[in-house]
């Protein structure tokens, strides 16, 4: 096959499971990383290795690479493998898309799951069950409604990922971002709001939500202009951190609603291409309701190939417009899978920090189960970039230039 594929973002694991896919089906996959040593570089399955600028600190020369990369050479398309190049490339889709295909919507879809101001309404516009939602717009609209809320509440940014002439500023739900009620909202959202001055801009202020105890929920699909081609369905086990971050430990299910309500707003947007909608199980009244939508593939995407759906092969043929593709949901529910480097470690020392017995016990029973996102018996070397990855993690933790849950301080 001379097929030639471009996946970016080759530090990650979402790449890792992109190279792996295609390689093993004979597709020339060319991977690009800003670092030297990494899990996608020595996957057994990248036919080449490209260092690029970073997409999150410097994604204006970031851009301007990509650009001269697909001038100069021949890729039947060009997979991103983070928020980061996604929304990069959905910017900048019509000049990219001179020279080959892209795995990105145009940025006026995108923003509609980047925004979560966006996403709640179109939630509402369709009908999907949401939190109790309130969208401010400016503080003193804060204060009006602070006795109206249901507590506890979250205060959430807007949008996770903000592009800056500095880079990427990453915002997250920390311990931080919950109240407990009213005094407390106006204290923590005026302090949020002052250290980060973005949020002021238009636009841009955080949102506040009803904080909702449950399980978190995830529909992945590829669609084609709304429609499923495939779809999985997971739910977490385990995350970190445990206040909103990615999982660690998941197992792969179905269920109706789910299945129903992320089709269903996908089908609202129009969707061409991969995505993953997030709900959380309401334990108040057993309801889904939406968290929010990933407008590209995912992180627990390692979980839906061992499963059975395949899906980066499959949109590479949605994408080179094979005629015999169809839908696809026949997947094994029950499988599960772990983020061992660095997610389920990290999880675990927290656990033993607070000498949570009972939690260190049922985390050395789960690996009963010995799917991973990274290690592999078959492609062993990747697990060696992932160490790396988490030593620059740290590394950049103990010079203070990130959090240890990922934000970048600019």
């Amino acid at each position: 096959m001379n097929a030639k594929v471009l996946v970016t973002d080759a530090n990650g694991r979402i790449a890792l499971a992109i190279i792996r896919s295609l390689g093993r089906r004979g597709i020339k996959v060319t991977a690009t990383s800003e670092l030297s040593v990494c899990s996608g570089f020595l996957s057994r399955y990248c036919y080449e290795r490209k260092i690029c600028p970073s997409p999150e600190r410097k994604p204006y020369a970031f851009i301007k690479w990509l650009l001269h990369e697909v001038r100069r050479y021949t890729y039947d398309l060009v997979i991103p493998a983070s928020e980061f190049t996604t929304i990069l490339m959905s910017i900048y889709k019509n000049e990219l898309e001179r020279y080959t295909k892209v795995v990105a919507p145009p940025f006026e879809i995108l923003e509609k799951t980047l925004d979560k101001g966006k996403t709640i309404k179109l939630a509402q516009e369709v009908k999907i069950p949401i939190p109790l939602t309130i969208i401010p717009t400016d503080i003193e609209e804060v204060r009006s409604v602070a006795r109206e809320i249901n507590y506890p509440a979250v205060i959430k940014p807007r949008m996770k990922s903000i592009l800056t002439e500095q880079g990427f500023f990453t915002l997250k739900v920390t311990q931080e971002n919950y109240v407990q009620g009213p005094e407390e909202l106006m204290k923590k959202y005026g302090k949020i709001v002052s250290k980060h001055s973005i949020l002021k801009e238009p636009n841009m202020l955080p949102l506040i939500q009803e904080r909702i105890y449950g399980g978190g929920y995830g529909l992945e699909g590829l669609f084609k202009d709304g429609e499923p081609v495939a779809i999985f369905m997971h739910k977490r086990l385990r995350e970190y951190p445990p206040t909103g971050g990615a999982s660690t430990y998941r197992e792969s299910i179905f269920q109706q609603d789910l299945r129903k309500y992320g089709e269903q707003i996908l089908k609202a947007l129009s969707w061409y291409g991969p995505a993953m909608v997030e709900f959380k199980l309401d334990k108040r009244n057993d309801t889904l309701k939406l968290m929010e939508i990933n407008g590209r593939l995912w992180g627990s995407l390692p979980l839906a190939i061992v499963a059975g759906i395949d899906f980066p092969y499959l949109l590479y043929r949605l994408y080179l417009n094979d005629e015999k593709i169809s839908l696809n949901r026949n997947y094994k529910v029950g499988i599960r899978c772990h983020w061992t480097i660095p997610g389920e470690l990290i999880w675990f020392l927290a656990q033993l920090k607070k000498l949570n017995i009972r939690q260190i016990v049922n985390f050395i029973r789960s690996y009963a189960d010995l799917h991973d996102d990274i290690i592999s018996l078959q492609d062993l070397p990747p697990t060696i970039g992932a160490i790396y990855e988490t030593l620059t993690l740290m590394s950049d933790v103990l010079t203070k230039k990130r959090t240890i849950a990922g934000e970048v301080n600019l």
